[in-house]
C-alpha cells in the first residue's frame, strides 16, 4: 500500500512539474513517443513488415536542397546526404505509430539516449535538460521493404587470416581481383532493429550483419567507409524519398501494445 502511494504521488508530481512547465513555455517536448509500460519492449521489424508497408525516418542537418535532387516532380536522395561513418547503426524512427515529421526537431542527449529497458516507467519531468530543439531541418524517409535483410557485398582487403577463413568459409566466400589484386567478398545482412530510448519509444537503428553474425560497427577502417558507401549508393538511396505516401496505413496498435491478460 505504502508503494502504491509513492508511485501515486510521483505520478501527480510529474504531471503537475509537466503542465507548469508547458505553461512558462520550458518544457516543449512530445510525451507521446514517450516509451511507457503499457508497450511491447521491442517491436518486432520483420514481423511488422510481413503484415504492412513499413517507412522509417531520419532526420537531415542540410537543407532540402543539400539532401534530395530535383527531377521534375520528384525527388532522388543525393550520395552526400548521409555520412558514410553514420551508417553503421544510424539511428531512424519507426512512421506509422505515435512519431510524427515535427518530432524530429528534438535531439536527445546523456540519460534521455539511453536505451530504455522495457521496465522503468518513463516521467518526462526526470529529463527536462536533456533535449534540443532544432529550428529547421529535413526529414529523410526510408521504405524498409527495401532495406531490412537485404544482402551486401563487401571485402576487408588481402590478409593471412583472411586467406584462412576462405579456407573454412568458402560458401559464403567470393574472391576477385580488383587492379590486379586480390580481395576476398564477404555476403553480410542488413537489419532494421527497434532500439527505443528513454525519450523515444520509435528509435530504431541500422545495423550491418557481417557473414558471420556479428555486427559490423563504426571503425576507422577504410574498408568499412567503401562499405557505407556502396550502401547509400545502392540500397539507401533507392529506398530514400523526401515525403511519406498518402497511402501509408498506420501500424496496428496490437503490433505495440502489450495484449491484454
Amino acid at each position: 500500500m505504502h508503494l502504491n502511494w509513492e508511485k501515486a504521488k510521483k505520478d501527480l508530481r510529474n504531471i503537475f512539474r509537466c503542465k507548469y512547465y508547458r505553461v512558462i513555455g520550458k518544457l516543449t517536448y512530445p510525451a507521446c513517443i514517450l516509451p511507457r509500460t503499457s508497450y511491447i519492449h521491442k517491436v518486432d521489424i520483420a514481423s511488422l513488415i510481413n503484415r504492412q508497408e513499413v517507412f522509417v525516418s531520419r532526420r537531415s542537418n542540410k537543407i532540402c536542397e543539400e539532401t534530395f535532387n530535383e527531377l521534375g516532380e520528384t525527388y532522388t536522395l543525393r550520395e552526400d546526404a548521409i555520412d558514410p561513418i553514420d551508417v553503421p547503426n544510424m539511428s531512424l524512427n519507426l512512421m506509422g505509430g505515435r512519431f510524427l515529421e515535427m518530432h524530429l526537431k528534438y535531439v536527445t542527449e546523456g540519460e534521455a539516449a539511453k536505451i530504455w529497458n522495457g521496465v522503468r516507467k518513463i516521467y518526462l519531468s526526470d529529463f527536462m535538460n536533456l533535449y534540443t530543439s532544432l529550428e529547421s531541418f529535413c526529414p529523410i524517409y526510408f521504405n524498409l521493404r527495401g532495406i531490412h535483410n537485404q544482402p551486401f557485398i563487401y571485402d576487408k582487403g588481402k590478409s593471412p587470416e583472411l586467406t584462412k577463413e576462405m579456407q573454412d568459409f568458402y560458401k559464403i566466400l567470393r574472391k576477385r581481383y580488383i587492379g590486379g589484386k586480390s580481395r576476398e567478398e564477404f555476403i553480410g545482412e542488413i537489419r532494421l532493429a527497434h532500439v527505443p530510448t528513454n525519450l523515444n519509444y520509435w528509435h530504431c537503428e541500422f545495423k550491418l550483419q557481417g557473414y558471420r553474425g556479428a555486427l559490423i560497427d563504426r571503425k576507422n577502417q577504410g574498408w568499412i567507409e567503401r562499405l557505407a558507401d556502396d550502401i547509400i549508393r545502392n540500397i539507401l538511396c533507392a529506398n530514400g524519398y523526401k515525403t511519406l505516401p498518402a497511402t501509408l496505413a498506420p501500424i496496428t496498435k496490437e503490433s505495440y501494445i502489450k495484449a491484454k491478460s
